[in-house]
């Protein structure tokens, strides 16, 4: 059946990308409705996000979430939805924000009952964490990781409520992803594939699986992130997600 997209559906699949930022850092602080979380400067998990979507947020809430993140050394990062209130993307303009990134939330409804043959993708021990983290650094910036950069993956498997899975092509780690699942929502995340095992369907595997996984705990809706017609953004596609709205970056 088909479903439209409303403003409760944004107020819920923004709640969760607030609780996964929240889930994900070091510290974090409730502010203007939604969480800034912090991970390390410099780090993507260090942003804020589901600012604006239960009304309009106080300047001063601007001001204390620029302090909180000057304390710690690092720039003020905020995702913003397009359906936050009017008023706020105003706020951000008035103190100087520029847009630094564009991403589109995708979704797609599930079913119970639906069929979605898993592939053979493992899901990750506690024991693996080290070499899924790897795989995600070395997907997503293709070079020898840093520590700093090891850190965001381990950071994410560590996470409340988080399963993480991992492809593999001719019995190597080809690639990872992860999914959390918060009020009937499956959250599918941190899609990386090794540069060597691109074009060879290692993330189709791991979108398919995840998917599997959201029927077999009965969620409504899965959700996801992309740049904007990147590979990943085929192959989401490809199952079935179709772009809710464009979410973009804005940095001070």
């Amino acid at each position: 059946m088909p479903y439209f997209i409303t403003r409760p559906m944004a107020i819920r699949f923004e709640g969760l990308g607030a609780e996964m930022a929240r889930r994900c850092a070091s510290e974090y602080l409730e502010v203007g409705g939604g969480i800034g979380a912090f991970a390390g400067a410099g780090s993507p998990l260090t942003h804020a996000a589901g600012l604006g979507m239960s009304g309009p947020v106080d300047e001063a809430e601007l001001e204390r979430l620029e302090a909180w993140y000057r304390e710690r050394g690092s720039a003020t990062a905020i995702e913003v939805c397009p359906l936050a209130d009017p008023s706020f993307l105003c706020a951000l303009g008035r103190r100087g924000y520029l847009i630094e990134e564009a991403s589109n939330l995708l979704v797609r409804r599930t079913y119970s009952g639906e069929e979605i043959s898993p592939p053979a993708v493992e899901v990750c021990e506690t024991g693996n964490a080290g070499e899924w983290s790897e795989v995600l650094a070395r997907g997503f910036f293709e070079h020898e990781p840093l520590p700093g950069e090891l850190e965001i993956g381990l950071r994410l498997f560590r996470a409340e409520g988080v399963r993480a899975f991992v492809a593999r092509v001719d019995g190597q780690p080809a690639g990872g992803g992860a999914i959390a699942i918060v009020d009937g929502i499956a959250c599918l995340c941190a899609d990386a594939t090794l540069p060597a095992f691109r074009d060879r369907g290692a993330q189709l595997s791991l979108i398919r699986a995840r998917l599997a996984e959201a029927v077999r705990c009965g969620c409504e809706f899965a959700i996801a992130e992309t740049t904007p017609a990147t590979m990943s953004h085929r192959n989401y596609q490809r199952c079935g997600f179709e772009v809710a709205w464009t979410k973009l970056t804005f940095v001070r």
